[in-house]
């Protein structure tokens, strides 16, 4: 696939070059200090066209809380959590330069794991998400929430009920599930057989029960967890199994961008028996959100691995705000064309369904 900053998706010749030039520059210019950039209006007044598409936004339907763990009620302590609206939250987007927000459930394992309670709690997310959407064109997309991949049955069904009869644009996976499944794992087959045929994006979020709730450290092994799941998949062949699958992985892949050289090292199991060291290549292939990694080391290990056609906004709303990220985007991204396409277009490319 071409794009408009290499000559492949592969981003392994003058692509690659030019974004790892480019990241240099900017991890350069980023430790100095200088004055905002001349950029496009941050404005509630600019035109539809000139907004950005924020791809991690979190909501949470209100009736779901009496229903969770003690854990929930530290979420929905978050301004806009428990009393989210859709005229307010329109409000909020306008004053951050945000067009549209792609909506998602981000704990599922704050509530009951057992099957038919999971499979309630992703039907009532969906059904409420779509409402949203009716009620607001444009301004909202929908990830939709699935059980748990376990129940490859009640995925399955969340699936064709999410496409066919909601039109979401995507899905929302979570980076691993009951005794540490993560998604390269076999049981999951079936349902990224059905991911692939649909040719679906597939957002991967990392789960809370992924750290030692003892001594909870969120802010390393979220992103943790998506390099752990990115290996899982990469090492089973997942991305040449299912190449139709458009995986994002949030919160810039956490520490991938860095490690896909080690993965490298090793390789993975060829089907002839013989290593294949393809981590870069796959990497490249996939999709990666910006939330919480607007700084000058996690964009420039982005910057070095990803296709920059494949890079796109998110805020990780409502744990954080996304004004200052884009500030801080627009602060590392004198190129106004790539930060566009980051902000917006990119977004569209791969969703088209946003823009309409």
């Amino acid at each position: 696939m071409s794009h408009p900053y290499g000559e492949t998706c592969g981003c392994v010749d003058v692509g690659r070059r030019a974004a790892l030039a480019s990241a240099q520059r900017q991890v350069g210019r980023a430790s100095t200090p200088r004055a905002a950039p001349q950029g496009r209006p941050r404005t509630a007044t600019r035109d539809a066209a000139d907004t950005r598409i924020d791809v991690h936004y979190h909501i949470y339907p209100p009736q779901i809380f009496a229903q969770a763990n003690s854990l929930a009620d530290q979420i929905r302590s978050l301004p806009g959590v428990k009393d989210w609206e859709p005229t307010r939250a329109a409000d909020a987007l306008d004053r951050d330069g945000v067009g549209t927000a792609v909506i998602s459930f981000a704990n599922p394992t704050l509530w009951s794991m057992d099957r038919e309670p999971q499979r309630r709690l992703a039907r009532l997310c969906n059904d409420y998400f779509a409402q949203v959407v009716r009620d607001n064109r444009r301004r909202f997309g929908v990830f939709a929430c699935l059980p748990p991949l376990d129940d490859v049955e009640g995925a399955l069904a969340e699936i064709e009920y999410a496409f066919d009869t909601l039109k979401v644009e995507g899905v929302r996976v979570m980076t691993s599930y009951g005794d540490r499944h993560w998604l390269g794992d076999a049981i999951f087959a079936p349902v990224w057989d059905e991911l692939d045929r649909r040719a679906a994006v597939v957002f991967v979020h990392p789960e809370l029960a992924c750290f030692n709730r003892s001594a909870p450290l969120p802010s390393l092994e979220l992103p943790l967890d998506t390099a752990r799941s990115g290996l899982s998949l990469w090492r089973t062949g997942a991305f040449t199994r299912w190449p139709r699958i458009r995986f994002i992985f949030c919160h810039a892949g956490g520490p991938l961008p860095m490690l896909t050289g080690r993965f490298n090292l090793i390789g993975r199991a060829g089907p002839d028996g013989e290593p294949v060291r393809d981590a870069d290549v796959s990497f490249c292939n996939a999709y990666f959100d910006t939330a919480q990694a607007a700084s000058p080391s996690a964009m420039a290990a982005l910057l070095a691995l990803a296709d920059p056609a494949r890079i796109l906004f998110g805020s990780d709303t409502p744990f954080a705000p996304a004004a200052a990220q884009a500030s801080a985007l627009a602060e590392l991204l004198e190129d106004r064309a790539l930060l566009r396409a980051i902000e917006r277009d990119n977004a569209l490319a791969l969703m088209p369904s946003l823009g309409r």
